[in-house]
């Protein structure tokens, strides 16, 4: 399982790029480069995709995979409830992985104080989830843990997370705001990658790793303040954002 959502976050971007041309208006010649670059001309309501080719055929494999992938998704037979608002009830105090993974009915979520541990994939796939609450007595988040909460547009972290793990926030495609704690050390890979709304990122003074493809596809992200003591940034951490190429000159030496 967990390799199949690391081969999916690796080599899922031009199936998601496809889903984020649903949101370009008629009439705007729109041009994304990013591993394979798509063309979209909208004229007359007729929409025409050039599609560039990208550069190896195992890129054009894993775009495959990944569409079946999500294909699967989809036809997986789960239902969808009404609307629902979650409490999770007092006394928790550790969320167990995949505990939550796939509600489509999930609107809200909120953890009480005194949950300290949020496994891995807990709402994973959670994809119509808008805001989650999340109290200061949490000191761990499992990888994936968010993944796919596709709605979700702010996010609080507790103040005691020393990492973010791998692909926690992945494709958490309208997150727009996002404060990392003072005491976050460690930014997994993928763990912010295809949160396609961020628009501006302050890592914190006692971050040293920023891992591989950590932000990668966040397309709207302009701005990013990197600690002067950071010590390593992954390959392809920010991947495709506006921002890399500014990063690459200014901390050159940082990267691995």
């Amino acid at each position: 399982m967990m390799a199949e959502r690391k081969e999916d976050l690796r080599n899922g971007a031009e199936h998601l790029e496809d889903r984020r041309l649903k949101f370009m208006i008629a009439g705007v010649v729109v041009q994304l480069a990013a591993a394979a670059v798509l063309t979209v001309v909208l004229l007359g309501g007729d929409r025409r995709i050039r599609r560039v080719p990208p550069p190896a055929e195992e890129e054009r494999e894993a775009a495959r995979r990944i569409d079946a992938a999500m294909q699967r998704r989809r036809a997986s037979g789960r239902s969808v409830a009404e609307p629902a608002d979650l409490v999770i009830p007092a006394g928790t105090t550790v969320i167990a992985p995949r505990a939550y993974a796939g509600r489509l009915e999930l609107r809200s979520v909120v953890i009480p104080e005194g949950v300290t541990i949020i496994g891995e994939g807990a709402f994973e796939g959670c994809e119509n989830l808008r805001s989650v609450t999340i109290p200061a007595s949490v000191t761990t988040i499992g990888n994936y843990a968010f993944s796919w909460c596709s709605n979700l547009t702010e996010l609080a972290l507790p103040p005691h997370l020393a990492a973010v793990g791998e692909g926690t926030f992945s494709y958490c495609l309208r997150l727009r705001e996002l404060k990392l704690p003072a005491g976050v050390t460690t930014v997994g890979d993928y763990a912010f990658a295809y949160c396609y709304a961020l628009t501006e990122l302050t890592l914190p003074d006692r971050v040293t790793t920023v891992g591989t493809f950590a932000f990668a596809y966040c397309w709207e992200l302009k701005k990013v303040e990197l600690p002067a003591k950071n010590s390593a940034i992954g390959k392809h951490a920010f991947l495709s954002c506006p921002c890399e190429e500014q990063l690459r000159k200014r901390f050159s030496k940082l990267y691995r």
